[in-house]
């Protein structure tokens, strides 16, 4: 396999492996129906209806894009609960003539619209818990939440510590539902302002509303009591306010991450992209200039040595460098070494190649004679070369043509 084949196998594994990695949980408050995190408010939205047993209707405009063309047979009670809740002047008579003919609004919010709560005669004042710790740089309180009507039961939380609370003006008549107090001073926390033929329900703990408070057995019975002074009406749940959809909509990629086919379609381009700049990027190394190998000289002198021997026409000096060649080779080979071509060697040749006795003697016969003689005639070097080359050549398992 090659080397580009792994790196594409490793990667695919990687990706299949974050892909199946179990997320970390997303701590960002969102108050968004549409999540399941700690502070989402999926379960939450599940909650309200088995407690109404009523008709919920999603409200993903403005207020006032969702009343103008709305006429309700029944009273309404719109939900709205985000970290900050602020209205346009449109939004806000909107939601003031809506409460006024009868309906109701719930608003939970750490910060609210200033010039709402003006008109309900309600204002806010500073005040901190004692910190009980921090986590992840925010500080957390504990303190406990009572209801105004039943200071025997009390609630207690521990949440992000924020520092504004409620205060009703003497001039219109506010009913304080609920408390909360963490040291000798006691905080508003929960109101119910009348306002025309309905009412506003303010609440300044928006987070006890979110799914890690409602699944706890604290947070059930605290929500459970809390929504029992609401009036029992069809409720319309905003979505319109969440300060997260703001977010995800400041990026164009809200519109691929949206959709399940768009978001994968989208991470396989970008692997792809990836994988391509990897193998693109790689070291371009400079063309490395092609080195011819050594010649073999000693091929060139063998030729050489051969021709002036052959031109020479010295058969006697040509058989006896062949002699020469096959004691080197027997010497070499067959660790036969200052061999003299006696018939007493003849064994040591025979017993350790593949010649017969009678072919080794031959051969020992013409050496001597060729050693004895002035000259060598052609035959007898022709002859020699070929039973030395035979001998050789039985050796090492290959065929002499000569």
């Amino acid at each position: 396999m090659s080397d580009k084949k792994k790196i594409v196998i490793y990667l695919l594994l990687l990706l299949v492996g974050a892909y199946l990695m179990p997320a970390a949980k997303n701590w960002t408050p969102s108050y968004s129906q549409k999540h399941n995190w700690p502070y989402g408010a999926e379960v939450t939205r599940d909650v309200f209806q088995d407690l109404f047993q009523t008709t919920i209707t999603d409200a993903n405009l403005p207020v006032w894009n969702t009343l103008r063309d709305n006429e309700y047979a029944t009273p309404q009670l719109y939900v709205m609960f985000d970290g900050s809740i602020g209205f346009d002047s449109l939004d806000r008579s909107s939601l003031l003539t809506f409460v006024a003919d009868g309906n109701a609004a719930f608003i939970a919010a750490h910060s609210f619209d200033y010039q709402l709560l003006d008109t309900l005669g309600v204002s806010t004042d500073y005040a901190s818990f004692e910190i009980a710790t921090i986590t992840n740089g925010i500080g957390v309180s504990t303190f406990e939440q009572d209801f105004f009507d039943s200071r025997d039961s009390s609630y207690q939380f521990t949440t992000r510590n924020y520092s504004e609370f409620f205060t009703a003006k003497d001039s219109i008549e506010s009913e304080i539902i609920g408390i909360a107090h963490g040291s000798e001073k006691e905080h508003l926390t929960y109101l119910k302002v009348p306002f025309g033929d309905g009412a506003f329900y303010l609440c300044n703990q928006p987070l006890l509303l979110t799914n890690y408070y409602v699944l706890s057995d604290e947070g059930k019975r605290y929500i459970e009591r809390m929504t029992s002074y609401l009036p029992s009406y069809d409720i319309i749940w905003d979505e319109s306010y969440k300060q997260i959809k703001q977010l995800n909509r400041a990026s164009p990629l809200h519109v691929f991450l949206g959709h399940s086919a768009l978001r994968w379609a989208y991470w396989l381009a970008f692997a792809g992209i990836g994988l391509l700049f990897i193998f693109r990027v790689k070291r371009r190394q400079r063309i490395i200039p092609v080195v011819e190998p050594p010649a073999n000289d000693s091929v060139d002198f063998t030729k050489t040595m051969g021709s002036l021997f052959f031109n020479t026409a010295n058969n006697k000096t040509i058989a006896l460098k062949k002699i020469s060649v096959l004691k080197e080779y027997l010497s070499r080979e067959l660790y036969l070494r200052d061999i003299e071509f006696t018939q007493s060697e003849i064994m040591s040749i025979v017993n350790k190649s593949d010649q017969s006795k009678e072919e080794v003697g031959k051969l020992f016969n013409l050496i001597r004679a060729v050693q004895g003689s002035q000259s060598v005639s052609y035959s007898q070097l022709k002859l020699l070369n070929r039973m030395i080359n035979r001998l050789m050549g039985k050796r090492q398992g290959m065929y002499i043509n000569d």
